[in-house]
């Protein structure tokens, strides 16, 4: 992607979220998500088809990071390390960005499938899961009990980091709710 397009489309995930914070998702349209970027409404559905795939674009970029990071074959508690060390990484790097995202998905949970949120996230942690059991890593437990459980690692620490600004930082956060995890799955 070019330059100017990706200083458009960040534009307009700076708005959106920027509106999303200020008046909550369901409030904002698209028409105004267009004015404060600056862009015409076509221009926005050039980036994204709607509101809400501006939320999945960024979690689709922590997505990648974490995807990149994963190592398999490596051992599923190295693997699962890598993984929450390179989404807190993105987190930190990403920071206002992330933050504003994670506020707008929290508000829009109500209105989401909870089918449409098992996607790549649970792929990955059950291949993970799938791993440490089948080497003996992990003890034999019930495989959707145990990638639930470690999404909810992920996901309790990044909405503690969310709201509260105080504390450890994310990747710590993550760190600490990964080695309870590992804990009560490692043989």
């Amino acid at each position: 992607m070019t330059r100017r397009k990706e200083t458009t489309r960040q534009r307009i995930v700076e708005a959106a979220l920027d509106l999303f914070l200020a008046q909550g998702f369901e409030q904002t349209s698209v028409a105004q998500i267009s004015e404060a970027a600056d862009i015409g409404k076509g221009t926005f559905f050039t980036y994204f088809a709607t509101k809400q795939d501006v939320l999945s674009f960024l979690g689709e970029q922590v997505m990648a990071a974490m995807t990149l990071a994963d190592a398999p074959g490596a051992g599923a508690a190295v693997r699962l390390q890598r993984v929450f060390g390179a989404a807190g990484d993105w987190f930190v790097e990403h920071e206002a960005s992330a933050r504003q995202m994670c506020i707008a998905r929290m508000s829009s949970l109500g209105q989401r499938d909870v089918a449409s949120s098992r996607g790549p996230l649970f792929s990955l942690l059950g291949s993970v899961v799938d791993e440490g059991i089948a080497s003996g890593e992990f003890r034999s437990v019930d495989r959707d009990a145990a990638v639930t459980m470690i999404a909810s690692a992920y996901f309790a620490p990044v909405a503690q980091w969310t709201w509260e600004m105080e504390g450890p930082a994310l990747p710590q956060r993550l760190s600490a709710q990964l080695d309870l995890v590992l804990a009560a799955l490692v043989s």
